[in-house]
């Protein structure tokens, strides 16, 4: 005999042809088909613009500049209110 599926549940991959044989015995005979999952994929759209090494490493920079002259700032503050 042949087994073949023609159709497989959602989300799996059609099973391959089996061949097996009936004996003749009184016995109960199994014929195990198992069918393979089918891998997802999620493609996930680019937004915006590339990101370059480069464009990373200005954009770093340009935070770290930001964050000195926050910090500056911040304890020219603080030297003024002690000085009163």
């Amino acid at each position: 005999y042949t087994f073949k599926e023609v159709s497989a549940p959602k989300g799996y991959k059609l099973a391959k042809e089996v061949q097996f044989g009936i004996d003749d015995t009184k016995e109960t005979q199994e014929v195990v088909i198992k069918d393979e999952k089918v891998k997802k994929t999620t493609h996930v759209p680019q937004t915006g613009m590339p990101t370059t090494p480069t464009s990373a490493a200005g954009i770093s920079l340009l935070m770290s500049v930001i964050l000195m002259i926050s910090l500056i700032s911040y304890r020219r503050k603080q030297s003024l209110m002690n000085k009163r």
